[in-house]
C-alpha cells in the first residue's frame, strides 16, 4: 500500500509536468525556435501584461526617474500592501491571466479550460507537512515560490487599472514595486482620503501609508529628499543595519570579495545623485 510520502512524491512529480507543460505552451510556436533569442522574445511577448505604467523595475530606473523629475512641492508618502502574498486571491489571479492570455492576437493552443485546470493545479496544490498531516494551500500564494512575485504582480497589475487609474483623486505619481510604492499627493488629506478608498475596493487588499518626515522617505534601498522643485537619491540602510560584511581575510574565493567590492561601488555610483553624497557613501 502507498505510503503517505509516495503519494506526496507522486503529487509533486505530477506538479512539476503541469508546470513544465505551462511553461512549454507559453513559448509554444509553429516551428521550432532557432535561438534562445527568440524564445526570450516569445516570452516577454506572453508576460506583458505583467507590466504598466506604475510598475518599477529596478532601485536603478527609480533612481534615474527621481534625478530627472521636476515635482510641484507635493507630499511624498509610501502605500503599502499588508500580507501581499498571504492575501492574494488564487481563482480571481487565475481568471485574470486567462483573460489577459486569451485575449492576445496569437492565445494560447490549449483550450481556455484545460488551461484553467493547469493553473489551478500549479497553484492549488503546494502541499506541506505539518504534525504529520499533509495540507494543500488552496488560497494565496505560498511565501518563498517562484510563482508567488509573478502571481502578485499580476493581481496587483488588475487592481491598479481596475481602481487606481480609474479614479480622479488618484496620486499625480504612483510607482510600485510588488507591495511597495512611492506617490506624491497635493496633500496629506488627499493621502488619508485615498487610502480609505483603497482599503474599500477589495476585501483582500488593505493598504498603510507612510508620509515623509523632514521632507525625505526610504522607497525600496534609495533615500529620496524632496528640494524646492527636485529629488536627491541617497543609500537607505535600515536602523538593524550594523555593517557587517564579508572580512576580506576570510575563507572565501577573493573574486567574490573583488565583485562584491565592485557591485556596491556600482550601486553607490547609480544611486547617488550628488558627488557629495556619493563621497559620504564612500566614506562611511
Amino acid at each position: 500500500m502507498p505510503t503517505a510520502q509516495t503519494a506526496a512524491f507522486k503529487l509533486q512529480v505530477s506538479k512539476r509536468c503541469a508546470i513544465s507543460y505551462l511553461c512549454l505552451e507559453l513559448i509554444h510556436t509553429e516551428e521550432a525556435f532557432r535561438s534562445f533569442k527568440s524564445v526570450n522574445a516569445r516570452l516577454k511577448i506572453k508576460i506583458k501584461f505583467l507590466l504598466n505604467q506604475f510598475t518599477i523595475k529596478d532601485s536603478f530606473s527609480f533612481a534615474d526617474w527621481a534625478k530627472a523629475y521636476n515635482h510641484n512641492n507635493e507630499i511624498m508618502c509610501s502605500f503599502d500592501v499588508s500580507s501581499l502574498f498571504t492575501n492574494v486571491p488564487l481563482d480571481e489571479t487565475i481568471q485574470i491571466c486567462l483573460d489577459k492570455w486569451y485575449a492576445l492576437p496569437d492565445p494560447p493552443t490549449l483550450s481556455r479550460s484545460v488551461l484553467k485546470v493547469l493553473l489551478e493545479f500549479a497553484t492549488k496544490k503546494s502541499h506541506f507537512i505539518f504534525d504529520g498531516q499533509y495540507y494543500d494551500q488552496i488560497d494565496s500564494v505560498a511565501m518563498g515560490s517562484p510563482s508567488g512575485p509573478v502571481l502578485a504582480n499580476i493581481f496587483m497589475y488588475h487592481f491598479e487599472e481596475k481602481w487606481v487609474l480609474n479614479n480622479n483623486a488618484r496620486p499625480s505619481i504612483w510607482f510600485r514595486y510588488v507591495d511597495d510604492t512611492f506617490t506624491l499627493f497635493d496633500s496629506k488629506n488627499t493621502a488619508t482620503q485615498f487610502l480609505h478608498y483603497l482599503n474599500n475596493c477589495h476585501a483582500n487588499i488593505k493598504f498603510t501609508v507612510e508620509f515623509e518626515e523632514n521632507s525625505t522617505i526610504p522607497f525600496l534601498d534609495i533615500l529620496i529628499k524632496r528640494h524646492s522643485h527636485s529629488f536627491s537619491t541617497s543609500f537607505f540602510r535600515k536602523k538593524t543595519f550594523i555593517g557587517l560584511y564579508t572580512k576580506w581575510d576570510s575563507f572565501t574565493p577573493r573574486k567574490y570579495k573583488v565583485n562584491f567590492i565592485r557591485t556596491l561601488t556600482f550601486r553607490y555610483f547609480r544611486i547617488r545623485s550628488s558627488p557629495s553624497l556619493l563621497r559620504s557613501c564612500l566614506s562611511e
